[in-house]
């Protein structure tokens, strides 16, 4: 089971409407109570009910207790919402208990998305062509060693796609419905509320640490890291390579410079502050663009 096979194992828009039943019904629901409602008579498919609550019982947002289906007890009052549920489910998804193994090719439970998005993040945006299966196909072949797949196969393109958007790691442009734009803003924005927690300012490096535990995908996340580890295995001309020392990646560098024109973040570089790292943010071309020594919630 694999969160990217959307034919076995479900997708986004049945858990969004599985979770609004749930939401709203004050009668228990069983099992079929709810394929019957998200599917009835001939219009909808079972067949993509089952396995969504298959799917999610085991990573953990929904659960099953005496033939009723019930949102996990652990899931938290104030994440009980259909606005909510992009959030809770991308934190679901990037947990440790869901990816314990992030190479793993059965059973992989949330792993194949885990080291796609992570790969997906570490590519330059300026220069990554996400419009089509076979320009990511070519792309992962150049950087990745024998024995490791970062996407298995096309079947599973469309799933990371619909993942990626949904969970705030990616958006679809107005000209081609078709192609992704790797963009972690909206993840990153539900992110800083738990990144400052009571401090209104944080320097520039445990701000990013911060981000890389809330969302272990970006730079300095687990994840983002093993997945770093396996492409720098390569070398040549068609290898991955990092941004230069002390610079971000392009994507965390665009979505940085997103959430301060939009007034989520104020990023300045404080001349007095001779003790603090820097970051650089990277442009085209592995340019330098603004360095920030201090993040401050707005």
């Amino acid at each position: 089971m694999s969160l990217l096979n959307r034919t076995n194992d479900g997708n986004h828009s049945v858990l969004v409407a599985i979770v609004k039943l749930l939401l709203s019904e004050k009668k228990h629901l069983s099992r079929e109570n709810i394929v019957n409602m998200c599917a009835p008579g001939e219009v909808g498919d079972p067949a993509k009910v089952r396995p969504t609550i298959n799917r999610w019982i085991e990573l953990g947002l929904i659960q099953e207790k005496d033939d009723r289906i019930l949102l996990h007890e652990d899931v938290r009052k104030e994440e009980r919402s259909i606005e909510c549920l992009p959030d809770l489910a991308r934190r679901l998804v990037l947990r440790s208990e869901n990816n314990t193994d992030l190479w793993a090719k059965e059973d992989a439970r949330a792993s194949d998305f885990t080291r796609a998005m992570g790969w997906l993040l570490a590519q330059d945006v300026w220069r990554t062509s996400a419009d089509s299966w076979s320009d990511i196909q070519s792309l992962t072949q150049q950087q990745i060693g024998k024995g490791s797949i970062i996407i298995q196969n096309d079947a599973r393109w469309p799933g990371l796609k619909a993942w990626a958007k949904y969970l705030g790691f990616a958006w679809s442009p107005a000209a081609s419905r078709s192609a992704i734009v790797i963009d972690p803003t909206r993840a990153i924005r539900a992110a800083i509320p738990k990144v400052f927690g009571k401090r209104k300012s944080l320097e520039s490096a445990e701000f990013l640490k911060g981000l890389a535990s809330e969302i272990p995908v970006i730079d300095g996340g687990v994840y983002r890291k093993e997945v770093e580890d396996r492409l720098s295995e390569r070398d040549g001309s068609n290898a991955w390579s990092p941004p230069p020392n002390n610079q971000i990646s392009t994507s965390l560098s665009q979505s940085i410079l997103r959430l301060t024109v939009d007034g989520t973040l104020v990023a300045e570089n404080k001349a007095d502050s001779d003790e603090a790292i820097r970051i650089t943010l990277t442009g085209r071309n592995h340019s330098k663009l603004k360095t920030f020594s201090h993040f401050t919630r707005a």
